[in-house]
């Protein structure tokens, strides 16, 4: 038997390179609302509220419950926070924690402004 190696846990698991690609990139958004909701110190109820989303649907996301987002959903929660952040025509940008060193970690950038 030949010795496969895979570049992430989801392309030896998902069916192909796209259903992968999703799958990684969902992950990560997840990954980053989690670190929102933990640097913010906020309520799960409160966190949902700025998320736009419920607070039963936030236990899921933390529970790691991937299949019950997609990353629309996903990119709505973040694009809520970051534009929070900022200013009208302004760029905003959201900080998270990272857990291990508790130093800030990634910074999510959007730009926000007036929609035509």
């Amino acid at each position: 038997m030949k010795k496969r190696t895979f570049a992430s846990v989801w392309d030896a698991i998902e069916d192909s390179p796209e259903t992968a690609a999703s799958m990684r990139v969902r992950a990560e958004l997840m990954i980053a609302v989690q670190r929102y909701v933990d640097a913010s110190g906020e309520t799960q109820s409160r966190a949902a509220k700025r998320l736009g989303i419920t607070q039963p649907r936030l236990n899921d996301l933390l529970r790691g419950r991937i299949e019950k987002f997609n990353l629309d959903a996903l990119v709505n929660m973040l694009a809520r926070v970051a534009s929070t952040s900022g200013r009208e025509g302004q760029e905003g940008s959201l900080t998270y924690l990272d857990k291990r060193s508790g130093k800030s970690g990634k910074t999510l950038k959007r730009k926000t402004g007036r929609r035509d």
